[in-house]
C-alpha cells in the first residue's frame, strides 16, 4: 500500500512533468501541449466533471485511485487543473502538496530573464501588451484565482467556501451610506476620518 509521502510525490511528478505521454497535442505534426483553456464552455464543463469525479472517488477510496484517473486523461493540462482544484478544496487533496506555480511552469521566469526591457515610448499596439502576457506574477495569480473559484464551481460546500463567503460579506457594510456605524462581530472600529 503506498503512503502518503507517495502520494505526495506522484501528484508533484505528474504536476511538474512536460511528458508528452498520454497527452493531446496542439496537432499532429506539434510537440507542444494543447493548453486548457477555462473559457472553452466543452472544457471547462470537462474539467467540473473531471473534478467532480475526483470529489466522489476521494470520498469513498484513498488518494491513489485519484491520482491513477488524472494519469488516465488524455488532456494532460485539463487533468493537471483539475487536481490542482481537487488539492485545493478536498479535505484529503489537501494532504497533497501543490507545487509551486513557476515548478509547474519554469518557463515563466526564463521567458523574463533573456528578454530585454521594452519602454513604453518603444511599444505600439500589441506590444503595449506584451508585459502583461508575460508577467510571471500576473500570469500566476490569475492562475490562482482559477483555482480558488473555477468556472463551474466547486462540487462540494466545503469549510474554505464558506469562509470565502463570511469574507465576502463581511465587506458588505463598507458598501452602505452609514459610513460612521460599526462594523458587525464586535469590531468597534469607527471611521471619524470619512464624512457624508
Amino acid at each position: 500500500m503506498a503512503t502518503l509521502e507517495d502520494h505526495r510525490t506522484r501528484a508533484f511528478d505528474f504536476l511538474t512533468s512536460d511528458a508528452p505521454v498520454g497527452l493531446e497535442m496542439a496537432s499532429p505534426a506539434s510537440p507542444t501541449p494543447r493548453p486548457f483553456l477555462h473559457f472553452v464552455e466543452e472544457e471547462a464543463e470537462e474539467a467540473a466533471e473531471l473534478i467532480a469525479r475526483l470529489f466522489e472517488l476521494a470520498d469513498s477510496e484513498d488518494l491513489g485511485s485519484v491520482l491513477d484517473v488524472v494519469a488516465d486523461v488524455e488532456h494532460r493540462e485539463l487533468a493537471k487543473h483539475a487536481l490542482t482544484v481537487f488539492i485545493t478544496h478536498h479535505d484529503k487533496g489537501r494532504a497533497l502538496q501543490l507545487p509551486t506555480y513557476f515548478e509547474r511552469h519554469p518557463e515563466a521566469l526564463g521567458a523574463q530573464a533573456g528578454a530585454p526591457p521594452l519602454l513604453a515610448a518603444d511599444a505600439s499596439g500589441e506590444q503595449l501588451l506584451a508585459w502583461y502576457r508575460e508577467d510571471a506574477f500576473q500570469n500566476e495569480h490569475h492562475e490562482h484565482w482559477h483555482i480558488v473559484y473555477p468556472f463551474q464551481g466547486i462540487p462540494t460546500v466545503t469549510a474554505g467556501a464558506s469562509s470565502r463567503i463570511a469574507r465576502a460579506s463581511s465587506s458588505s457594510p463598507c458598501t452602505s451610506k452609514c459610513w460612521r456605524a460599526t462594523t458587525p462581530r464586535g469590531s468597534r472600529r469607527v471611521w471619524s476620518s470619512l464624512s457624508l
